[in-house]
């Protein structure tokens, strides 16, 4: 059917329509899931329909130079990771089955190590003790003496940790079991980022939608005679 008669209708349209989803997911404050599922699918899913309008206007249309602009088009999107990561999603969603979103937590998780040990350091006096002074004695006594006390103030001091830590962990229980789990936000949900920036769902479809724009636009630009305004 090559020489249909222009315009054809304009790539923006499923786009507006893209937007309105992603917008749509965006403004989410308690998060639904399976929500925010439809609403980022659905975002994808027309984002990439902008691609198949101009794909008709070039099986359609007899200006060469269009079909020249969409060849070489076509070859550009296949280099951009972020369009062909979309593409099969798309294809995914519409020819086989969904695609779960993907939830990353981030969380810091911390812990304190505790380690106890008690040593004991006894001393081997070179002399006997018949000639040793008595400085030497008395240390020798002393420490005999405080030796018993020392491990005892120890073996309390780590069984009041254990119990310090065991009260600690009860009350965490007890704390955990009254409060509201916290809300999901919509920033807490990611796609695979291929260009390895981590962006949340929302942030890399917007990007995804931002560039068949300027696809878009660039096509209306070159060939307003091809497109209703």
């Amino acid at each position: 059917m090559t020489g249909t008669t222009p315009p054809f209708a304009s790539a923006h349209l499923p786009l507006e329509r893209a937007r309105f989803f992603l917008g749509e997911a965006s403004a989410m404050t308690d998060v639904d899931r399976q929500a925010l599922d439809h609403y980022l699918t659905a975002a994808v899913v027309f984002g990439r329909s902008a691609f198949h309008y101009l794909k008709k206007a070039n099986a359609l249309t007899a200006d060469k130079a269009y079909r020249t602009w969409f060849g070489a088009m076509t070859r550009r999107i296949k280099r951009d990771t972020l369009i062909e990561q979309f593409r099969d999603i798309r294809n995914t969603e519409i020819h086989a089955h969904r695609v779960p979103i993907a939830r990353h937590v981030s969380f810091t998780a911390s812990a304190v190590l505790r380690t106890s040990a008690h040593a004991e350091m006894r001393v081997i006096r070179g002399k006997p003790w018949y000639r040793r002074s008595p400085w030497i004695w008395w240390q020798d006594l002393r420490a005999a003496l405080l030796r018993p006390l020392k491990r005892w103030r120890y073996r309390l001091g780590v069984w009041a940790w254990r119990q310090r830590a065991k009260l600690e962990a009860r009350v965490d229980a007890v704390r955990a079991r009254f409060q509201r789990p916290a809300k999901v936000k919509v920033a807490e949900f990611f796609f695979e980022d291929p260009e390895g920036q981590n962006r949340p769902a929302v942030v890399l479809v917007d990007a995804y939608l931002s560039r068949w724009d300027a696809i878009v636009s660039e096509a209306e630009a070159k060939f307003s005679h091809l497109f209703i305004a």
